[in-house]
């Protein structure tokens, strides 16, 4: 004969146990359900491997679980147990739910940008990047992983004069620059300096942006501004 000696979702373990006492699987879950899980337990007392599954669990309560059981036979020369271990991932499939949802929308967000974001550790080495393949190829290029950042980008020994980074580390603040990269793409730097509970920094994450097409239309539009003042001038002189 073998004993169950069930460990259950820490939550609910007192009830749980107390209600499992003295009753089989089908007299709590019904014929189907508890018809399952015995099947279950005999083939695991039968073939005495380790059953393990992720299975969704109702507590006497009706509150379902996502859980990972584990079954195993258990002996000595005299009794064999079955010992069932569930633990409830419920909280884990909901991060990892939320994680996914956050991660599609940053790739379908970047994927239909102009942007990406790069973070650079203190000693200004590249430690990861995300940046939208709409960008133009010289900046996908500049910022390469493992490398030193002012080293790739203008193929300096040293911090760029105008370092971004550096600015926003002394003001401990976001900061924002404009510059030109390759053959004339204009592009927009934000820097935000991260910093760990001790105020030790961790690095710096860039956000770059390509503005060209934006700066075209800003000077269009100052164009026609200028257009339309110069011809209410002439139009005032004239009368």
């Amino acid at each position: 004969m073998i004993s169950v000696i069930f460990i259950g979702i820490a939550s609910v373990i007192n009830s749980l146990v107390l209600e499992c006492l003295g009753k089989t699987d089908i007299d709590l879950y019904g014929e189907e359900r508890g018809g399952k899980y015995r099947s279950i337990d005999k083939r695991v007392a039968r073939e005495g491997k380790l059953y393990n599954a992720q299975e969704e669990f109702i507590t006497p309560d009706g509150i379902h679980h996502n859980t990972i059981v584990s079954k195993n036979i258990i002996n000595n020369d005299i009794y064999s147990w079955l010992l069932v271990v569930r633990r409830d991932i419920t909280d884990f499939i909901h991060i990892q739910n939320e994680l996914e949802t956050t991660n599609r929308l940053n790739h379908l967000i970047l994927n239909n940008s102009n942007a990406g974001y790069i973070f650079i550790g203190p000693d200004h080495i590249v430690k990861w990047k995300n940046v939208s393949h709409n960008l133009c190829p010289s900046i996908q290029l500049t910022y390469q992983k493992g490398r030193i950042c002012y080293e790739n980008v203008r193929g300096l020994n040293t911090l760029c004069p105008d370092c971004i980074m550096e600015k926003a580390i002394q003001s401990g603040k976001t900061e924002r620059m404009e510059t030109v990269f390759g053959e004339g793409t204009n592009v927009e730097i934000i820097a935000t300096p991260v910093w760990d509970e001790k105020q030790n920094l961790k690095g710096t994450v860039l956000r770059i942006e390509d503005i060209t097409q934006k700066k075209i239309i800003e000077k269009e539009l100052r164009q026609v501004k200028e257009n339309a003042e110069k011809s209410d001038r002439l139009i005032c002189f004239s009368s």
